[in-house]
């Protein structure tokens, strides 16, 4: 319910910024599952996680921004942050779709590479403005060019994540 929402904040930040927007499909429900089933519900049950199980998956919701250049990654991170807690702005972006955001979490793989691979990730919470729900996203940063080597790294990872339960 918030996908239209996140997805009309996506294209200002994309335009706001000159990012390439690559908005992906919502993450399918045997997938979703599966992730709920090998590691967040291990989670709660061991009292690390606060039920239910399915609220801690992360990347239902997601998108890419390619740049350029990393000065175009950071002017979008930076609109982003400017973007916390002004209501108004965050209604009038989305439609009255979304009333907040709030960047949760970040990884920066440029300063610790996994495997070779490079980019920005960001767990951007979303507030649905009809509903009252908040919702946990998943916005990646990433420079033109390495769209090849992680396309091959998510091969791989679909190859594995079952075996690894992850």
């Amino acid at each position: 319910r918030v996908r239209v929402g996140f997805g009309k904040l996506l294209e200002y930040l994309g335009c706001s910024c000159g990012l390439e927007l690559k908005h992906a499909p919502t993450k399918k429900q045997d997938r979703a599952e599966e992730k709920i089933k090998d590691a967040y519900e291990q989670q709660v049950k061991a009292g690390k996680k606060l039920p239910p199980a399915c609220a801690w998956i992360p990347d239902l919701e997601r998108a890419s921004f390619f740049a350029g250049d990393a000065t175009s990654l950071f002017k979008g991170i930076d609109l982003l942050e400017k973007l916390q807690g002004q209501t108004a702005d965050i209604q009038r972006i989305t439609g009255r779709k979304l009333d907040g955001i709030v960047i949760y979490r970040g990884k920066n793989r440029f300063a610790h590479a996994h495997f070779g691979y490079r980019d920005i990730s960001l767990n951007v919470g979303v507030h649905h403005a009809e509903d009252d729900f908040w919702h946990v996203t998943e916005l990646q940063l990433k420079l033109k060019g390495t769209e090849e080597i992680a396309r091959q790294q998510h091969e791989l990872y679909e190859d594995f994540r079952t075996y690894f339960k992850g």
